[in-house]
């Protein structure tokens, strides 16, 4: 009787830990992290089981490997392999400047996921996630978020939380308007 009192007593325990540990490293991007900012297109969708959330779109997750620093070409990666991204600041924003096999060292970078590599022949394209595609929020702010995205002259910030170990989190969002639309931004 004593022995199975301690058993489950040390079962429960055990859960316990584990849903901490998880709830801890989840969190310690946004706790340990460096700030940086995106630049992003929102999307608006619903998940029955999660509720609300905004869907964002950065310019690493569909890469040209010959138009950045890469030692990933002609690799064979598949869906769920970990590479680096190395971000690069450029006016405001974070930029991808380059793709890796491992973290550069003493660079500003962030871990992301293989979804597809594909057209090796000429020209190599990676799809990539990074884990901040999904920003969750009350139906009242996706909904103004969505809306306030819709508008040319805005642009979508999101404040990212990069650990030393690559993780990201999104932080906040904002939504700011533009003074004057780039003509080049007219042309797409």
């Amino acid at each position: 009787m004593r022995k199975t009192f301690l058993f489950s007593g040390l079962a429960i325990i055990f859960q316990i830990v584990i849903i901490v540990y998880m709830v801890t490293a989840s969190m310690m991007p946004l706790v340990t992290g460096k700030e940086i900012v995106l630049k992003t297109v929102p999307i608006d969708p619903r998940d029955l089981l999660r509720g609300d959330y905004v869907t964002l779109n950065y310019g690493f997750n569909y890469l040209r490997l010959d138009s950045i620093k890469n030692d990933v070409r002609g690799g064979k990666y598949r869906f769920g392999d970990e590479l680096y991204i190395e971000l690069k600041k450029k006016d405001n924003y974070y930029e991808s400047v380059g793709l890796w096999k491992y973290p550069p060292e003493n660079k500003t970078y962030m871990k992301v996921t293989v979804q597809r590599f594909y057209g090796f022949e000429k020209y190599g394209f990676a799809s990539l996630r990074g884990g901040i595609e999904s920003y969750y929020t009350d139906s009242e702010t996706a909904r103004r978020l969505e809306m306030r995205s819709r508008d040319v002259s805005a642009i979508t910030e999101v404040y990212v939380m990069v650990a030393p170990d690559g993780q990201a989190r999104i932080k906040d969002i904002k939504i700011k308007k533009q003074t004057s639309i780039p003509m080049d931004s007219l042309s797409r």
